[in-house]
């Protein structure tokens, strides 16, 4: 997503990727909190191509919940290593100063009227979007504006 400096929303998608990669082990809970089985990644592999390309245009990786993200994309994909990382979970203040009760990802869409996420990986990559793509949370916004 190319981010206008000005308005901080989106000018839009220079390109998308999703990729998914079998696991070596994966426990229930971690199926659980990624919404896909290991049986349904039996077989799939990263493109690293199409990452490569989605990196060499990207100044910085978001991603919600990055710390988790970070810690088992960057040993899997080098290009990572180098790139600046932000996360949309922590780095705005959802819970204070905006008020909302968590930072959760169904949460933001339903603050910001969009629908419920599938809670496919596609769908929440998607659902992001939509939500960094909405008006600057007044936290945000400098003070000359409030």
């Amino acid at each position: 997503m190319r981010i206008d400096v000005q308005t901080g929303r989106s000018a839009g998608v220079l390109m998308r990727t999703a990729q998914r990669r079998e696991p070596g082990r994966m426990s229930p809970k971690g199926e659980a909190m990624v919404g896909v089985t290991k049986r349904e990644l039996k077989g799939c592999r990263f493109d690293e191509a199409e990452i490569d390309a989605v990196l060499s245009i990207s100044d910085v990786v978001v991603a919600h919940a990055a710390a988790f993200d970070r810690l088992f994309l960057e040993p899997l994909i080098q290009a990572l290593t180098h790139k600046r990382w932000a996360c949309s979970m922590t780095d705005i203040g959802w819970r204070q100063p905006e008020g909302l009760a968590n930072a959760s990802i169904d949460l933001l869409l339903t603050h910001h009227g969009g629908g419920a996420s599938g809670h496919t990986l596609e769908d929440d990559c998607r659902a992001l979007c939509f939500v960094l793509d909405q008006p600057l949370p007044k936290s945000l916004v400098p003070d000359s504006e409030s």
